[in-house]
């Protein structure tokens, strides 16, 4: 089977997208505010705890068990809201609707979910260690576990990422391409807060610097808008493809 161009991925994301962009916009807000929520909360914790143990005779262990199980629960919480955001998008890709409480659907294999994405983490930042790029190499070996653990739920979680590393043999440098020809949108907001940057540091033209700062981030959030739906379907695409490719090669 011919393997699809960039281009053939994107154009297969975006006709899937068609007639779901609302949906998509309104899970990409809702799970975003539901994470900022989350973070939100952690430094109330934090806040409260400082307040609630001050007297304590140990304040700063006090203050620490307190935002710690908050912080852990919470960021389990994020991490299968993310996993959920994905699969959503995965099942988009394969021309379903999608609903927004899929976002949730994490939550029916949390445990299975949260070890998944702590594990990676632990083995890219071990990479990391030896040198940025072994780190970076590895984040796209593990980048289809998530998606391999939606099809298959009952799979061991070293199995998904073992299956994952073989899906992207030959496959890293295409998913690197994919996801580049969307970061290129983000440079004109890069360019004006350069300039802003200038400005604020040569010519101390606050007014200036800080409106055209301000456009960088409503051109940055806008752009996001239209780009998040756009790339997570894509991914999804890219996913459905490779997995396609490997059947084939059987």
């Amino acid at each position: 089977m011919e393997k699809l161009s960039l281009k053939e991925i994107r154009a297969n994301a975006k006709a899937a997208l068609k007639n779901q962009w609302g949906i998509s916009i309104a899970i990409i807000i809702v799970s975003s505010l539901l994470i900022g929520f989350g973070q939100f909360i952690i430094n109330l914790v934090g806040m409260a705890s400082s307040l609630l143990f001050h007297a304590s005779e140990h304040p700063v262990l006090a203050q620490l068990g307190g935002t710690s199980t908050t912080g852990a629960f919470l960021f389990s919480f994020s991490l299968v809201i993310t996993t959920g955001v994905s699969w959503a998008f995965l099942d988009l890709a394969d021309g379903k609707k999608v609903k927004l409480e899929d976002i949730f659907a994490g939550f029916k294999n949390f445990w299975k979910v949260v070890g998944v994405n702590l594990l990676m983490a632990v083995f890219t930042f071990l990479w990391t260690l030896l040198l940025i790029i072994p780190g970076f190499i590895k984040i796209y070996s593990y980048s289809q576990t998530l998606f391999i653990l939606k099809e298959q739920p009952e799979i061991k979680v070293m199995e998904a990422i073992t299956k994952s590393k073989l899906m992207m043999k030959g496959n890293k440098m295409r998913l690197f391409l994919l996801n580049l020809s969307f970061a290129i949108w983000y440079i004109p907001a890069g360019i004006i807060l350069g300039i802003a940057f200038y400005k604020l540091s040569t010519q101390f033209d606050f007014l200036n610097a800080i409106g055209l700062a301000f456009g960088a981030l409503i051109y940055a959030l806008g752009i996001s808008i239209y780009l998040k739906p756009y790339m997570a379907t894509a991914a999804g695409s890219f996913y459905r493809q490779v997995l396609k490719e490997m059947e084939n090669k059987i």
